[in-house]
């Protein structure tokens, strides 16, 4: 008995390509994930309806292993076409590196690639588009599956794999809303490859990728430490987790952090003889704290807790018992005495006790601090340590691994690190999110530990954990109205966690409102995939938003210089849209800019910034803003279609909010506008007519 070979299959370690006899497409694969592209090629030349394969009479393939040495080849030759394209022939080169695909060019006829990306269980919310090396300044986000014509890769969150496509002409992807996939384009050749530990190899960091169970969205809502510091006590919370819950709580709030002061009375010398880790202060705190974390459950949000358990103020029991434990007895900021983070007495007696008080007490999250001045001494008395084999970096982790077990998986747990990679990084696979900066009160400190550290980390955000710059703090004490609206801005458009620094007792009202229009903290992620330094004191923050009803793109135009500044926004080069008439409007003055095309200038205030929202025009009526949140329609809109010469649509709203929608009438080159008042939290259904 013989078989007949037909050539319709090539492979090359972990790589493989086949052309199924049933279809007219060649399909991509990689171990482990079998299928991974699948795509046509159709050949096109201005004029001409495009060549298919199905065009072509004849098909015949050839394999070859005799090309190099290092790839396998497969050869479709295709003949009897059309009179315009008799003749044609497309090549699999398949190699250790990847699958390479090239197609004849001949009659003036242009080969085009085409097809669906198969990368990720879950594309529309785990797998990002992002560029590697992308030219240019600022930062690139993106609010579901959006793609720009500088992407040329797919990332995976579930497991920080990575597919990229690598065109001499570019690629282009897109997401099908309709098939719930990622697309391609690519002209005359690319290649494929996969990066199976892209982001293990890319930053040098543990991947896992960040749980959302607790936190679908970061993390918003008040704080102690920057509203009140020492004055925190049970009052000072419960009144603000109150007005939080009356003033912002159907905006999208759900954390009330206890900070530090709840064992700290003040810096260095000043402690309580008392006062230590398993008894907070009786005066702050005259219920308890389990007293305070059942209130806040009660007004509807996550009670949090700030610990230090590598520290304590005060020589305690067990510190007497066991004076062996402590590493160094010196006056600090956190506390005089330091554990050695590779004692067993610490390890196994100490530190599981405090990590299961925190539940105790009724917590749900907390934030880890103290985590640089532990590393730091660790490095520098490391052979006085109870087992100096043991290094900082193996210490340090097995102590936040033994807190992950006993809280398991879906507690959410925060470090306070600051502003060095090693400290933010070095367990960024335990915790949930990390804080990247310094304390922020001042403007400068607003620069140097949220602005130059968020340029620095941000591919870590939203895909291995949550980058906390700590805190909005938007009080007059330290801002103007221009700082305060760049603040939120920048938290808002980045999609980062929104922890409230001010007493919401004192905070005017028109801070309040620069909450609100924040809120809620929305699904955002990077789209590049590389480090910054801050070059130049503008920046521009680009947010692409692809929703199945539209597509737009928010751009946070921001001045840092103290003084006036212009600054012009290439629509192409610093949004990556395509040429053509875009509709722009800024949000916090309530600008329209009407219909613009290549590039805008805005003069903005010392420290002031401008929040664009710029959409393609249509030629119909169209949406070209909303009022309820800044990102102008992201936050709020569940659906939107134009029907009957009506513009329709369903959002998110809150009661007694007023909600107004503008949108842009071609016929009289005018906005149309209608505002609504909610009489209840939900959702409304609106329409706009010519």
């Amino acid at each position: 008995m013989s078989t007949q070979m037909v050539d319709r299959y090539v492979s090359f370690f972990h790589y493989s390509a086949s052309l199924p006899e049933s279809r007219d497409s060649f399909q991509l694969q990689y171990v482990g994930k079998r299928t991974v592209l699948e795509g046509i090629c159709r050949w096109e030349k201005d004029g001409q309806t495009p060549v298919q394969l199905s065009d072509f009479q004849s098909r015949t393939t050839k394999w070859d292993s005799k090309v190099d040495n290092w790839s396998n080849k497969l050869t479709l030759y295709l003949e009897q076409g059309p009179e315009a394209l008799p003749e044609a022939w497309m090549s699999l080169y398949v190699s250790r590196e990847g699958v390479y695909l090239e197609a004849s060019g001949e009659n003036g006829f242009t080969p085009v690639f085409q097809g669906s990306l198969y990368w990720g269980e879950d594309p529309e919310n785990s797998t990002f588009a992002v560029s590697l090396e992308r030219p240019g300044f600022g930062l690139r986000s993106a609010c579901g599956p959006a793609t720009t014509p500088w992407d040329d890769a797919l990332l995976n969150r579930q497991d920080g794999s990575l597919l990229q496509i690598i065109a001499p002409e570019g690629v282009k992807l897109s997401y099908s809303w309709e098939q719930g996939l990622y697309t391609f384009v690519a002209k005359n050749s690319f290649r494929m490859q996969i990066k199976p530990r892209y982001f293990e190899d890319r930053f040098q960091v543990p991947y896992k990728p960040l749980a959302k169970k607790q936190y679908p969205t970061p993390p918003a809502g008040w704080m102690t430490w920057y509203a009140v510091k020492f004055d925190a006590c049970e009052e000072a919370v419960l009144e603000n987790t109150r007005l939080q819950k009356e003033l912002l709580g159907d905006y999208g709030v759900d954390t009330v952090w206890v900070d530090w002061e709840w064992y700290h009375a003040g810096f260095q010398k000043d402690v309580k003889p008392d006062v230590h880790y398993f008894r907070p202060d009786p005066e702050k705190y005259p219920n308890g704290l389990e007293y305070v974390s059942q209130k806040i459950k009660e007004a509807g949000f996550i009670p949090a807790l700030w610990i230090g358990p590598t520290h304590e103020p005060v020589e305690t029991d067990f510190i007497r018992e066991n004076p062996d434990v402590v590493l160094l007895d010196s006056c600090m900021w956190c506390g005089r005495f330091m554990y050695d983070l590779t004692n067993p007495k610490f390890l196994q007696d100490f530190l599981p006790k405090a990590i299961q008080q925190v539940s105790k007490w009724g917590y749900e999250a907390l934030k880890w601090d103290v985590l640089p001045y532990t590393m730091i001494f660790m490095d520098r008395i490391h052979q006085k340590t109870y087992d100096p084999e043991c290094s900082t970096h193996e210490a340090y982790r097995r102590v936040m691994q033994i807190a992950r077990d006993i809280v398991g998986e879906d507690f959410y747990m925060l470090s306070c690190s600051g502003n060095n990679d090693r400290y933010v990084l070095s367990a960024c696979d335990i915790f949930d999110g990390a804080r990247i900066g310094g304390d922020i009160f001042t403007w400068e400190e607003f620069k140097s530990s949220l602005v130059e550290r968020v340029l620095r980390v941000y591919p870590y955000h939203n895909t291995v954990l949550y980058c906390d710059p700590d805190n909005l703090v938007l009080r007059p004490e330290f801002n103007n109205l221009h700082q305060a609206r760049t603040r939120t801005t920048i938290v808002s458009l980045l999609g980062l966690p929104a922890t409230f620094g001010d007493d919401l007792r004192e905070l005017p009202e028109d801070r309040l409102e620069l909450l609100r229009r924040g809120l809620p903290t929305l699904d955002i992620h990077p789209m590049d995939m590389r480090e910054q330094v801050l070059e130049k004191d503008e920046i521009i923050v680009n947010l692409v938003v692809d929703r199945p009803f539209e597509k737009w793109n928010v751009a946070g135009v921001l001045n840092l210089h103290e003084e006036e500044w212009e600054i012009t926004v290439d629509l192409e080069k610093d949004l990556g849209l395509e040429a053509g008439e875009y509709l722009v409007h800024e949000y916090w003055t309530d600008t329209f800019y009407g219909v613009v095309s290549g590039s805008l200038t805005v003069k903005l205030p010392a420290c002031g910034c401008a929040v664009l929202a710029v959409r393609k025009k249509t030629g119909k009526l169209q949406l070209v803003t909303t009022n309820r949140h800044l990102t102008q329609g992201a936050a709020e809109i569940l659906d939107m279609k134009l029907e009957n010469g009506k513009l329709c649509g369903v959002s998110k709203v809150v009661a007694g909010d007023a909600y107004t929608v503008k949108a842009y009438n071609p016929e009289t080159g005018k906005l149309v506008e209608k505002t609504f008042l909610p009489e209840k939290t939900g959702q409304l259904s609106w329409s706009v007519e010519a």
